[in-house]
């Protein structure tokens, strides 16, 4: 029986995008321009869900702002998006503790190095204060931990054969207590900590991991029950719109002066909204109607996300402020 460890790993490999660096190059052109000319010189950037760094020209903005603050759950994938780019970085993991990762464009092993005093060796003339961090940020309070879980089940009702009825209820009551636990999860942000905070492409991301899981394993396993489906799909989206705002409000907190948006208006080729994108358009919205946020500058691009299959978006960039 292969685990569910095994399981996730082996989905996790199957939802990366392969050759992202060169796929993405104009769309990264375009994005790292908009942040730029939008933002004055100097002063400190935040980038939430960074991942591998392919959609953000790293080098050119860190000409732009004086330092740059890295976050995502994932540090492996942001250690690979800087063995690309060819930069080294301060290391803060989610409990606080601080490292130093040193990586060359030809090298993906990482390095700590830790000097006399508690500085850390950030590669940029000595400076006490690094010009570029990566730090490990959930922003949901959601683990892997539960997703494992959350897979066991599924294996589990698939093995007992359980009717659609109690499969449902199981599956409800799991997801509603990982909602329940994790509602006043605080991603320690900061207030006013950073100039500018940018969250481009990560809204759709937030709450997408148990329905993406269920939808691979039941292509695995066999089809569920279409009743099943629909009962744990309104359960996770009623709690889409919650994460959403929350993460919102957190990341337009940290900054003092603007938080740069991209969200998917459409998946091009597919109708409905994305889910998640389409909840925070709502969630800025009303912030803009509460008089809490101003939203300037839109502008539309095409991301060609995943061209091997035909997975393309029309984001929309904004400013929130």
């Amino acid at each position: 029986m292969v685990s569910p460890e095994e399981i996730y790993e082996r989905i996790s490999r199957l939802s990366r995008v392969e050759g992202i660096y060169d796929a993405w190059k104009d769309y990264r052109d375009q994005v790292t321009a908009y942040l730029t000319e939008h933002a004055p010189e100097g002063g400190s950037l935040l980038i939430l869900g960074a991942g591998r760094l392919g959609d953000l020209d790293v080098p050119a903005l860190l000409q732009h702002f004086e330092s740059i603050t890295l976050a995502d759950l994932d540090p492996e994938a942001m250690r690979e998006g800087l063995a690309y780019w060819g930069l080294q970085a301060e290391e803060v993991t989610e409990n606080g503790e601080i490292t130093g990762t040193d990586v060359e464009a030809s090298d993906t092993e990482d390095s700590s190095v830790t000097t006399p005093g508690g500085f850390f060796d950030t590669g940029f003339s000595g400076e006490k204060k690094p010009k570029l961090t990566l730090r490990q940020v959930n922003l949901t309070g959601i683990t892997k931990e539960h997703y494992l879980e959350w897979i066991r089940l599924i294996l589990e009702g698939y093995e007992q054969k359980l009717d659609p009825e109690e499969f449902s209820e199981r599956l409800e009551a799991y997801l509603k207590k990982v909602y329940g636990s994790t509602f006043r999860h605080d991603p320690h942000l900061g207030f006013c900590r950073y100039d500018h905070a940018a969250i481009l492409g990560v809204h759709s991301q937030l709450n997408n991991t148990f329905a993406y899981l269920w939808m691979v394993l039941g292509d695995l396993l066999g089809p569920a029950p279409e009743s099943v489906t629909e009962r744990i799909f309104a359960v996770i989206r009623s709690n889409t719109g919650v994460i959403t705002d929350r993460v919102s409000r957190a990341v337009q907190q940290s900054a003092m002066e603007s938080c740069f948006v991209g969200l998917e208006v459409e998946r091009i080729g597919t109708e409905g909204p994305v889910d998640g994108a389409a909840q925070a358009f709502a969630g800025y919205a009303a912030l803009h109607i509460e008089g809490e946020a101003e939203l300037s500058d839109p502008v539309d691009l095409i991301w060609d996300y995943d061209k091997a299959n035909h997975k393309s978006y029309r984001m929309r960039l904004m400013i929130c402020s």
